[in-house]
């Protein structure tokens, strides 16, 4: 067997295409909304809590928010690491997580917050979310993308042309 004719893979036929365009993840690589993903820190109570520990976590949401805020973190793990110790001092354990917020996937308040940042690097306001208060820190924008399959048809080649070729290759090291 020639290792360059086994290496070449094959190129990606119309149903090949097609196959991948109805596959869900490939769809929506090149069919999504706009996203906005951010980091965040919550302040966490139950509904029931008493409106004096609500406003207590409010104000420490606030001193933890204004520690990130003079820090100028450069990425979401700076950012982690300055709130987890601001609050570690205001005597508060705090979740932080990352959430892709985009329409119809996210909760309105946390979105209204998460859409209103406009460049990595920019820290929300103090928002009241159904969970407790959140302090969001923007880490990368992901634009709107909507293309036809047409559209998508040449990367779509070139990724079953790419994945094919690997694929042969490592068929002929193992043979």
């Amino acid at each position: 067997s020639d290792p360059a004719k086994l290496a070449a893979g094959r190129a990606a036929t119309q149903a090949d295409i097609d196959a991948a365009w109805s596959n869900p993840r490939i769809f929506l690589k090149f069919n999504h909304q706009l996203y906005h993903e951010v980091r965040f820190v919550r302040f966490e109570f139950k509904r029931e809590a008493p409106a004096e520990r609500v406003e207590e976590l409010r104000q420490k949401a606030e001193k933890v928010r204004a520690a990130a805020i003079a820090a100028h973190p450069e990425t979401k793990e700076a950012f982690t690491d300055v709130v987890v110790s601001a609050a570690r001092e205001l005597g508060e354990v705090v979740t932080v997580q990352d959430h892709a917020a985009t329409e119809r996937g996210t909760v309105k308040d946390f979105l209204d917050a998460a859409m209103a940042l406009q460049r990595p690097g920019d820290i929300s306001p103090v928002t009241r979310t159904d969970w407790g208060w959140d302090v969001l820190y923007l880490y990368n924008i992901i634009p709107e993308v909507k293309l036809t399959k047409e559209q998508a048809t040449p990367e779509l080649r070139q990724r079953i042309f790419d994945e094919s070729r690997s694929q042969r290759f490592l068929a002929w090291v193992d043979g």
